[in-house]
């Protein structure tokens, strides 16, 4: 359960970012985070998941049986599959088959068996520890035969531990991990990246985050590496003087957000620095509701309730601060079940003479008194004795209180457990000591609905009833913001695991330029620097050039690493297009012939432009591919608007394929075109040696066709062309 404390303080910053006082990055090199917060564990059965600036990294170390897409908003609350490559559900048993041919950063493969000693973990000394123990309360047994993992529920059925097991807790953990003892933060992991070098629990010290070496998914890695520091209380400032990349979870600051946010000058000039987002936490006031206190009684809690509740906007602007939302339920805006809960038409005014004690985090900024304030004007006839606590979630325990201002978030999408937490009987999050069978057993019934609108629908209803009873008042929703130079691009943020560290990328050019001005990146490319980009723009205006690396696939290609994000000012028509200038590196174009670049747009290729009078016609399209020096290859492109480009080469089976074809348009002989077609057909079912013995064989063919007058000298020199770049994509 995530938790905060009134929430964030506010601060005014006393200082200016200045764009390009941060060092020039190179795509794939390393950029330095900054975190104010001090090291933890991370172990991943170690850590309680509180609110904290490491879920970024366990999201990117990690590969669970199910994951959170790399996406925000709603397309990243939906858990899905990911080392789990079938699912299967009978009851009270969950059975999955591991995807074969993963491993971990050891070269260790992932198997059912890490799975099962992860949950050991959690179900053991390490877990119970963290308090990660009641993740993994209802599991009866988890066994693993082979690449079948099996996990037996007890007590009723549930639809939750889908979203469980996309958490970070139940990361895989590799063969021989001791089930009780905490592992160094370099263990071994499953992820995209992993944890290279720690520097301990040390102030100021670091995580060294790395591509790990052995990962074979499809996640996009636009970083090579990540250098993170932790309890750095100059995070801010350090980012703003550009000795570093990124500041995570920094003050909600109405400077910062006016000169660098979303609205900003910096944000119309296409490089945004300050970013809010909406963090999976309600700021809540909680009631004692236990029986020698004031609040045990429903109906003057009601009272009470709704009299604040009418405030709501005053404490969403006043103490929520920058950026919150108002929200009269629950379930948190975006989430399964979420939906208006505020019962209290009819409720009357709170009964007079109430002596209320109320808890509130002692902060820097005035949002405690602050709460405290509105708290006495919407209970006039009452008094209201504030007591401010330096660790509200120890103090809660053991100080006399009716009210306690908390701010408490889900770990994941699913309501059940979130709800059941919070106003549960049994709740580890029930601080106010709330009991209601009735809401114990309508909770039980939802969370054991099939995913889906009707366990959606059974929620809100158990929402709205918990709000009748009034165990608590929910009043607004919190952002959080991060801090960026101005040479990071690629911001997305994942709703429950906080920024994508994994496709942030550098700015490699960021200005403005006039009509028929142009930017550029360079015009060599070397190994170091692979690619070299220029964008003309006819209009003129901010342009912007994000590079970064993709792992990802396209069927008949081998799609080439580099990536670039471009933004700039749509060309007015196709007439006077954007015009792009890519230069590709010897080293990345493997010596293969130009022709055989392509280049897509948005994940799409581009076919070549209609003529080469300069008109981008298709709207995007391939102008020129050239030879340079050195085995480099520039392409033109003419675009009437920028966006994400890739570049790729024919796959040896898509070169392949294309010569078929080749072979279909030259008009030959049934019998010569039949015996190189097989030959083809042979060479695209086997690697290695055996492709270049079949290569060999098809050239003999072509000439003995050709010396045989089979073929045409015309048609023997493209198609021996053709060999040629085989043997090259084929490494013969």
């Amino acid at each position: 359960m995530k938790r905060g404390g009134v929430l964030f303080a506010l601060a005014t910053a006393a200082f200016v970012l200045a764009l390009g006082a941060s060092p020039s990055h190179e795509a794939g090199e390393t950029i330095t985070v900054e975190d104010s917060v001090p090291w933890k564990s991370l172990d991943p059965q170690a850590d309680p998941g509180f609110i904290n600036n490491t879920l970024p990294i366990h999201f990117i170390t990690c590969e669970g049986l199910y994951a959170y897409p790399d996406a925000s908003g709603s397309a990243g609350m939906v858990a899905q599959p990911d080392v789990a490559a079938t699912t299967s559900i009978s009851g009270l048993t969950y059975t999955f088959t591991i995807k074969s041919g993963l491993e971990f950063s050891n070269g260790d493969p992932v198997t059912a068996q890490n799975f099962v000693d992860a949950i050991a973990r959690l179900q053991g000394p390490v877990g119970v520890a963290a308090g990660n123990d009641a993740l993994v309360s209802d599991i009866a047994s988890a066994t693993a035969n082979g690449n079948q993992l099996t996990i037996v529920l007890s007590g009723t059925p549930t639809s939750s531990l889908l979203d469980r097991l996309a958490q970070f807790q139940f990361c895989p953990v590799p063969p021989g991990t001791p089930i009780d003892t905490v592992q160094p933060d370099t263990m071994p992991t499953d992820g995209p990246y992993d944890v290279a070098a720690s520097s301990g629990n040390v102030p100021g010290g670091s995580w060294t985050l790395s591509q790990n070496p052995n990962y074979h998914g499809s996640r996009i890695r636009n970083l090579g590496t990540i250098v993170w520091k932790y309890g750095m209380s100059t995070a801010a400032g350090d980012v703003a003087a550009g000795n570093a990349d990124y500041a995570p979870n920094v003050a909600l600051d109405q400077t910062l957000n006016d000169t660098y946010g979303a609205i900003s000058l910096a944000a119309a000039q296409g490089h945004q620095q300050y970013f809010l987002n909406s963090a999976p936490l309600v700021g809540l006031i909680v009631f004692n509701t236990q029986h020698d206190h004031p609040l045990a009684n429903k109906t003057t809690r009601q009272e009470v309730a709704c009299a604040i509740a009418a405030d709501r906007a005053n404490y969403t602007s006043q103490v929520g601060g920058l950026g919150a939302v108002p929200v009269n339920d629950f379930i948190l805006p975006g989430f399964p079940g979420s939906g208006p809960a505020d019962p209290c038409a009819g409720v009357g005014a709170p009964p007079p003479n109430l002596a209320l004690n109320g808890l509130f985090r002692k902060m820097s900024s005035p949002q405690g008194s602050t709460a405290a304030g509105l708290i006495q004007n919407d209970l006039p006839n009452d008094t209201v004795a504030p007591t401010f606590s330096t660790n509200i979630f120890s103090d809660i325990a053991n100080t006399n209180w009716d009210f306690a201002l908390l701010s408490i978030g889900p770990d994941n999408t699913d309501p059940g457990a979130f709800l059941a937490s919070l106003f549960g009987t049994d709740g580890s999050e029930n601080f106010g000591g709330f009991a209601d069978g009735s809401i114990d057993t309508d909770i039980g019934l939802a969370e054991a609905m099939p995913l889906g609108p009707d366990r959606d629908a059974a929620f809100a209803n158990v929402d709205a009833e918990i709000a009748a009873a009034a165990p608590a008042v929910a009043e607004y929703a919190v952002p959080r913001a991060d801090l960026f130079s101005a040479w990071i691009g690629c911001q997305v943020y994942q709703p429950i695991f906080g920024m994508n560290l994994n496709l942030l990328c550098i700015r490699v050019a960021d200005t403005s330029v006039p009509a028929g001005g142009s930017v550029s990146t360079g015009t060599d490319a070397t190994p170091a620097a692979p690619l070299q980009t220029g964008v003309t723009t006819p209009t003129g205006g901010s342009v912007s050039i994000q590079q970064g690396v993709t792992t990802a696939t396209t069927s008949g290609y081998s799609l080439l690493s580099q990536q670039l994000v471009i933004t700039a000012p749509p060309a007015p028509d196709a007439q006077h297009p954007l015009v792009l200038t890519f230069s590709l590196d010897a080293s990345v174009v493997n010596g293969v012939d130009p022709a055989t670049v392509d280049v897509f747009h948005d994940g799409a290729v581009i076919p070549g432009c209609a003529d080469q009078s300069g008109t981008a016609s298709p709207p995007t399209c391939v102008l020129s591919r050239a030879p340079l020096t050195g085995g480099d290859v520039q392409v033109t492109v003419l675009t009437t608007s920028a966006s994400t480009w890739n570049f790729a080469l024919l796959s040896p089976a898509g070169y392949a394929a294309a010569t078929i074809a080749r072979i279909g348009q030259l008009g030959l002989p049934r019998g010569t075109a039949a015996i190189l077609v097989g030959t083809l057909q042979v060479y695209e079912k086997v690697k290695g040696k055996a492709a270049c013995l079949d290569l060999t064989a098809l050239a003999l063919e072509i000439r003995t066709a050709q010396a045989g007058k089979t073929i045409s000298k015309a048609a023997a020199s493209e198609l021996l062309a053709d060999v040629a770049q085989l043997r090259m994509l084929s490494h013969c």
